[in-house]
């Protein structure tokens, strides 16, 4: 595993299912996980170590329950990110979340150079965003509305102080 890479698991016995959310992953992502395949969780289980950070799990395995599964993979490694199977969108979101909140693939991969000015970029320009839904439960529209309505209110400021 590259330090770029995330390394991912993918639990379900139905191949189809498998493959398309396999190639699905690919044509989101590019070629930027190491992919392992288990058709049962305790396969999975046998494999999953420190390095496991994300896993895509079917809550329905025949013949096991998949959240027993994820407390298991969740006792051998409490930081994978564990994504209960629902749809490949709710997946590539829910990797998108993990993407962002870890430090992995960065000025690498579909961005090269400007991942390493953009992801920042973007944290310092977010963050009051996410600090004012995290800490006043404010609605995100609002708090981009009112950062949107300071911002303009200091441009103009500034511009007068300017003209004067």
């Amino acid at each position: 595993m590259t330090a770029s890479n995330l390394n991912l698991f993918i639990v379900n016995n139905d191949p189809a299912i498998v493959t398309t959310l396999h190639n699905y992953l690919e044509k989101k992502f590019g070629p930027i996980f190491n992919v392992s395949v288990f058709n049962t969780g305790r396969e999975a289980l046998e494999k999953v170590d420190r390095s496991t950070q994300v896993v895509v799990l079917d809550n329905y395995l025949v013949g096991e329950n998949g959240t027993d599964v994820r407390k298991s993979i969740k006792t051998k490694n409490p930081y994978a990110r564990v994504i209960m199977y629902k749809s490949n969108e709710d997946a590539v979101h829910e990797i998108n979340r993990y993407r962002e909140i870890t430090p992995v693939n960065k000025g690498e991969g579909p961005g090269g150079q400007w991942s390493r000015i953009g992801r920042p970029l973007h944290r310092i320009f977010t963050y009051p965003i996410h600090f004012l839904v995290k800490e006043f439960g404010v609605n995100k529209f609002v708090a981009i509305f009112l950062l949107s309505f300071i911002t303009v209110l200091l441009v103009v400021y500034i511009a007068m102080q300017i003209i004067q």
